[in-house]
């Protein structure tokens, strides 16, 4: 039996003290959901777009931005009792150390010691994905059981944030953007790198109140993912006095 996790959450959008849940998917050969569980990572107030390069306090960094195709994870768990928020079996994460660029200073940030554990304690992790349910857990840990009685070792583990189902590409002044995800329903592109594509356009920022401008027109709503602000193209396309052209999937910005 071949297997891979995957796991998933909606980071979000500011620094909240609600706890974020998400999904930790079970997948077969053929990629469909046998199972899945309630999970999370990261502490309540450190579980926004731009945590995961955070020291034991944001989740765990999704795959791309750690560097790697996918994570493993060990079926065979070790036992750290005296571990405080473990207090029990722990699932190793691979590999033992990720290298994540911090947004906000640009600074490169090394993040480690990621597993699959209960969570116990206080709720949230200092990275791991931390299962909510005893009962699942227990299932958890018999499908990793049958796994390892099976002779498999390591399991896939796939990492992301904030993904949704439509896929659009954008093509600005000619050049292919990049594959973007709607989010509630509307296509965010980084200010800085689409205002680059109109000659004279401005961007402007202020770090007191997270206001980002466009040509001096202020900008809402603003995402921010890894330190990079993110607005709704036609709201940009609107200010630059662009044209707007949806073809299918493609979005053609001239």
């Amino acid at each position: 039996m071949a297997i891979t996790l995957r796991f998933r959450m909606n980071l979000s959008e500011f620094r909240t003290q609600e706890f974020l849940l998400g999904t930790l998917s079970v997948l077969d050969d053929n990629a469909v959901d046998t199972d899945h569980f309630l999970v999370s990572s990261g502490l309540p107030n450190f579980q926004f777009q731009g945590a995961e390069a955070l020291r034991k306090r944001g989740p765990i960094p999704r795959c791309r931005f750690a560097g790697v195709a996918n994570y493993e994870v060990w079926t065979d768990p070790t036992f750290q009792p005296e571990t405080i928020g473990v207090e029990g079996t722990f699932y190793n994460i691979d590999p033992l150390s990720v290298v994540v660029n911090d947004g906000f200073s640009g600074d490169s940030i090394s993040r480690s010691e990621f597993g699959i554990h209960f969570d116990h304690n206080v709720p949230g992790s200092a990275g791991c994905i931390v299962f909510q349910r005893m009962a699942e857990y227990r299932d958890y840990e018999r499908l990793m059981a049958n796994l390892r009685n099976s002779g498999i070792q390591r399991v896939n583990l796939d990492v992301d944030y904030n993904v949704h189902e439509k896929t659009w590409t954008v093509i600005v002044k000619g050049d292919q953007f990049k594959n973007l995800d709607t989010l509630d329903g509307t296509v965010f592109l980084p200010v800085r790198q689409f205002a680059e594509r109109f000659t004279g356009a401005t961007v402007g920022f202020d770090p007191a109140t997270s206001q980002v401008t466009l040509n001096g027109a202020v900008l809402s709503p603003i995402r921010f993912l890894s330190g990079t602000a993110f607005a709704p193209l036609r709201k940009m396309a609107a200010i630059l006095r662009a044209t707007v052209t949806v073809n299918g999937s493609v979005i053609d910005v001239s």
